[in-house]
């Protein structure tokens, strides 16, 4: 008879994740996001719905909106509002497979949104982009899938930013080892 030993790993920062409390109304074929309010999120057998405060809203850092038939986002900061109790913490937001034409500016607010996945809808201009230059936290944006992606332009952008980004990190970790 043998005795199993435990082994523990000590955590490393790279093996550490941020828990994401995700409320997820994709495939409901809503064509307005304000029909959120009046449905329950969806929910995944492995994962719970997170629970509403005393004032109906979640308390979410995930939201999940993709493949429905959204083509505008008309107020999109009121109906965060309406929704989450702490909208400006949101770090990832899924609009993918919609049919939205455009970015909203709202999106271009939420300082701390590190995901935005808006690949699979209409949008058709570059331009676009722009209004999320001001997001500090962004790192992984999707686009493909959306008539912009004939557009050349594009990946010399993409390319740019990526270099810029990579400069920021270089400059950062050589700020920690030479003080």
């Amino acid at each position: 008879m043998s005795e199993s030993k435990e082994v523990t790993q000590p955590i490393t920062p790279r093996m550490h994740k941020t828990k994401v409390t995700e409320l997820n109304f994709s495939f409901l074929s809503l064509t307005d996001v304000f029909e959120c309010e009046k449905i329950e999120p969806r929910c995944e057998t492995s994962k719970s719905i997170p629970k509403k405060n005393k004032d109906g809203l979640y308390n979410a850092s995930c939201i999940r909106l993709n493949n429905n038939l959204i083509s505008k986002l008309n107020d999109f900061t009121t109906f965060l509002s309406h929704i989450i109790i702490n909208p400006d913490q949101l770090t990832w937001i899924d609009l993918s497979c919609n049919e939205l034409p455009e970015i909203p500016l709202a999106l271009g607010t939420i300082n701390s949104l590190r995901i935005l996945l808006l690949h699979g809808n209409q949008i058709k201009e570059i331009d676009e982009v722009d209004k999320l230059l001001n997001l500090p936290e962004l790192h992984k944006l999707t686009l493909h899938g959306n008539p912009l992606e004939t557009v050349k332009v594009i990946y010399i952008c993409i390319t740019l930013h990526i270099t810029y980004m990579l400069y920021k990190i270089c400059h950062i970790y050589m700020y920690i080892l030479f003080c």
